[in-house]
């Protein structure tokens, strides 16, 4: 009789435990399976650099929106492109549910991109892309346009006389190339009175350096375009230090001290992007990659010119000022 009990218990608890199971199933809401695993390797972590930070906070944003892990990092200086491919390959070695590269370099990051493919990992790039046979979905500024953007704006201010110099970031990265077949196109005429084009490799003291440099072996230079906010906040500041309020400039991305130098007229205008909705649509690429939907070939995260007697637009504040303020 005891014995009959004893088996009866275990029965009872054996169907409360597949019914509590039961339930527990039915209550898990849809898409709570294991967490997906995202690394973001980006070109630098900066947190002077307004254009990186807000970049990741739009990956993060979007990460934590769709219950993702988001993993990030890069090397110290955007011109390390064999840092960034051994974080590439370290990145594969983690095996995650997908990565996203911002690629340092157009040609020496390609392979590394290439073999997160093969390893069948899905991977998205964000800001630049590479020189490949094989197809990756970009999110990015259109920056042939946006160098378009600036050339055209450029005209306003040329003379037959005109010198133009071009401080562009990292040579061969997909962005300087762009950004400066855009502005030619733009310049259109004025094209061959670009007199130099110098690379400052992302950096504001080296953008400073060179257009020291420059100013001192040109005479007649009235124009100056600086590819992205190292180079136009390091340009500045050597031209705003000799007092040379004759020389126009246009600035490329929307930093608090771009939004400053505008306001002041050292920037007759730039060209802002919006990074916050580039890392965001990044990460919303890759669900949508994870999820089985087809990935668009390039996504257009936006680029505007504004201009100096624009800034105080109700539109362009809310671009400008957007995520800027502390």
């Amino acid at each position: 009789m005891k014995k009959r009990k004893k088996t009866i218990l275990v029965s009872i608890v054996c169907i409360l435990g597949i019914i509590i199971s039961g339930v527990l199933a039915f209550q898990q809401p849809k898409g709570s399976e294991k967490q997906k695993r995202i690394i973001f390797i980006s070109k630098t972590i900066d947190q002077e650099n307004d254009f990186w930070v807000q970049l990741t906070d739009g990956a993060t944003m979007a990460a934590k929106e769709n219950g993702m892990e988001l993993t990030v990092v890069a090397p110290e200086k955007e011109i390390e492109f064999e840092k960034q491919n051994e974080l590439i390959y370290w990145a594969i070695d983690q095996k995650p549910d997908a990565i996203i590269v911002a690629p340092s370099s157009s040609t020496k990051t390609a392979a590394a991109v290439e073999d997160v493919k093969k390893k069948g990992i899905p991977v998205v790039l964000v800001d630049s892309d590479v020189e490949s046979d094989e197809k990756f979905p970009v999110v990015a500024t259109d920056n042939v346009e946006a160098g378009r953007l600036q050339g055209e704006y450029m005209r306003e201010f040329l003379n037959e006389e005109s010198q133009i110099v071009l401080v562009s970031h990292v040579e061969g990265s997909s962005t300087a190339i762009d950004r400066e077949k855009g502005i030619r196109q733009g310049l259109q005429e004025f094209e061959d009175q670009i007199v130099e084009v110098v690379y400052c490799d992302s950096n504001y003291e080296k953008a400073y350096d060179q257009m020291n440099q420059v100013l001192n072996e040109y005479d007649h230079i009235d124009m100056v375009a600086g590819l992205n906010e190292y180079a136009a906040v390091g340009a500045a500041k050597a031209i705003v230090e000799r007092g040379l309020n004759e020389i126009h400039m246009v600035g490329f991305d929307s930093s608090r001290k771009e939004i400053q130098l505008l306001e002041e007229g050292v920037f007759e205008g730039i060209v802002i992007q919006n990074p916050y909705q580039m890392g965001y649509l990044a990460v919303e690429e890759v669900k949508k990659i994870l999820s089985g939907e087809e990935s668009d070939r390039r996504i257009d995260s936006g680029e505007k010119l504004i201009k100096r007697d624009e800034i105080f637009t109700e539109e362009n504040q809310k671009l400008l000022f957007m995520f800027t303020e502390e």
